[in-house]
């Protein structure tokens, strides 16, 4: 269906029924998914939260073109708002800060010297855990290589003319 003719159904569905409030609606489709109510505004309601589940950040500008009142236009932006937030909410951690440091390791209680290296990687993620990891010498030039293919092999992608992103028919840098 698509946002923009959602919120003219909205818009629609809205004049047609002076009475309702549609922003009380929003709230209570929010709440218990309003599907026991059959009327046009809360059908309306329905497919234009579904189209703002599609991509919150779009929506918003999309929603500020609207000829909707200010007051269910803020009620709509709210809703993107939190809804955007949730996606963010429910996103895998990401690296926020690596430290490393290399380790030798002299001798043991059992082993007489035996000068190793090991590297010790600590990983900071963005959901505030702590991951610390020790490799020795050789699996840390084995994980280098294995990343520095995997980095080559996606920029090979993204080079494949396939996988251009367009934009009106424009090819984009």
């Amino acid at each position: 269906m698509g946002l923009q003719s959602a919120l003219v159904g909205l818009a629609a569905a809205v004049a047609a029924n002076p009475v309702v409030d549609a922003v009380a609606l929003l709230q209570y489709i929010d709440d218990s998914r309003g599907e026991d109510v059959d009327d046009e505004v809360v059908r309306a309601l329905h497919s234009v939260v579904h189209e703002l589940a599609v991509d919150p950040v779009v929506a918003v500008d999309i929603v500020m073109s609207t000829k909707l009142s200010p007051p269910l236009q803020l009620a709509l932006l709210n809703y993107a708002t939190r809804l955007h937030s949730r996606r963010l909410e429910t996103s895998l951690p990401h690296l926020e800060r690596l430290d490393w440091r290399v380790d030798i390791t002299v001798a043991t209680n059992a082993i007489a010297p035996i000068w190793q290296p090991t590297v010790v990687l600590r990983f900071r993620l963005t959901d505030g855990s702590i991951r610390t990891t020790e490799l020795p010498l050789q699996q840390f030039h084995q994980l280098r290589y294995s990343t520095a293919k995997i980095l080559q092999e996606m920029n090979q992608l993204e080079r494949h003319p396939i996988m251009r992103l367009t934009r009106d028919g424009q090819t984009m840098a």
